[in-house]
């Protein structure tokens, strides 16, 4: 056997990349079902709506949402994708084994995604830096949450996903746009902290991706438009046509949650929301384990005479949240300018999908309802976000 053959035969350092980082995925959820893991609390009840899933009881909503509490009527995360999901494997493993391989499933397959992205956008350097940054992420979360299936845990690593996929679709490969659609129905419709952040995140990425290519100056890949758009739109009307049934036939859930947007009560604010974005992106400890656990804190609400009063906020103080954030913007500036300099248009297109990603952060945060008070749940795409920001300074030296 020739030298040639001999490499062509090795798995490439993207998919050993993938691998690895996938391993502390999959011995978690072993090692938690050796031990006899039963889905309990809000696992319990994802496990039950799972279980309807062709059935006369079949969902065609996501779980109800704390949120109601805040809108002052009963309301529904948008749609049912991540029963439909993990549905096949629950029925084939049964309600514990299933459930949790479900779950390690989705991470596994959003890492896998995310390295695969990447070798499209960035080749086997990008995509050996972000398959490190999603073992990083899996560090940060802790194995008890890689195969839990409570929304704002699940949610993390597809998150970080479509932050890839994005970053692929914005440097003009848009064959990678039913992906793109694919993995941003799920988040949305799974947990309503992606309200803001995904729409504006892959509206822009697509825009720009769409002028990337009719410019000539993004990817070189062969792209079939009538295919690609074919399969978008195929991807998109599956994804939400449960949920549009609902709002034609059923309690119009859709139509709550637009109508609940307007009467949510007092929102979080500029002040405090700059200073959560950049407690997580542009100050340490960053995403890291300390971070992900101590960084922003569960606080109540008190009612005081003009409506909901949070206590006081243990983040970084103005002056180095604003430095935090100048820092990160500083940061996505370079990307263009050294982008420019390399004739480099895979830099600038992370930089696009950085400044999307963080304004997107900045609005979320900003417009979160305090009638209950604040939780991490409520913003952990703050983590991926600040994994992309990695991403770039990594771009950006090598």
């Amino acid at each position: 056997m020739s030298d040639h053959e001999v490499r062509a035969s090795r798995p490439s350092r993207p998919v050993i990349g993938a691998v690895v980082a996938t391993v502390p995925i999959v011995v978690a959820t072993v090692r938690a079902l050796a031990r006899g893991w039963t889905p309990l609390g809000d696992n319990g009840l994802l496990l039950l709506r799972t279980q309807d899933v062709l059935t006369s009881n079949h969902p065609l909503l996501g779980t109800w949402t704390s949120a109601s509490l805040s809108a002052g009527r009963n309301i529904n995360n948008p749609g049912p994708l991540w029963f439909d999901l993990l549905a096949p494997f629950e029925k084939v493993a049964g309600p514990s084994v299933g459930f949790a391989v479900g779950v390690m499933a989705a991470n596994v397959g959003a890492v896998v995604l995310a390295a695969w992205a990447a070798q499209r956008v960035g080749g086997e350097t990008a995509s050996a830096v972000v398959s490190a940054l999603s073992a990083g992420l899996a560090w940060s979360m802790g194995s008890e949450l890689l195969f839990d299936a409570w929304q704002p845990h699940s949610m993390l690593l597809p998150c970080w996903a479509l932050l890839i996929l994005a970053w692929c679709v914005a440097h003009g490969d848009l064959a990678v746009a039913p992906w793109l659609l694919g993995v941003a129905s799920l988040l949305v419709q799974t947990h309503l902290s992606y309200t803001y952040l995904v729409p504006l995140l892959v509206g822009g990425a697509l825009v720009t991706g769409v002028v990337v290519h009719r410019r000539g100056d993004g990817s070189t890949r062969p792209l079939r438009p009538r295919r690609a758009v074919v399969l978008a739109t195929v991807v998109v009307v599956l994804a939400w046509v449960q949920p549009l049934i609902d709002q034609v036939a059923g309690r119009g859930n859709l139509g709550r949650l637009l109508a609940a947007g307007d009467s949510q009560g007092p929102r979080l604010g500029a002040g405090i929301g700059v200073r959560l974005v950049a407690a997580v992106v542009g100050l340490p400890p960053w995403w890291t384990r300390p971070g992900f656990s101590g960084t922003v804190e569960t606080l109540t609400s008190s009612n005081g005479p003009d409506g909901p009063v949070l206590p006081p906020v243990d983040l970084p103080g103005r002056v180095p949240a604003v430095a935090g954030m100048v820092l990160v913007l500083a940061l996505i500036v370079a990307a263009f300018v050294v982008g420019r300099q390399r004739t480099d248009t895979r830099l600038r297109a992370a930089g696009v999908v950085a400044a999307l990603g963080v304004a997107g952060a900045l609005i979320s945060t900003t417009l979160i309802p305090v009638g209950i008070g604040i939780s991490p749940h409520q913003m952990r795409w703050l983590w991926p976000m600040s994994a992309f920001v990695t991403l770039i300074l990594v771009l950006t030296v090598v």
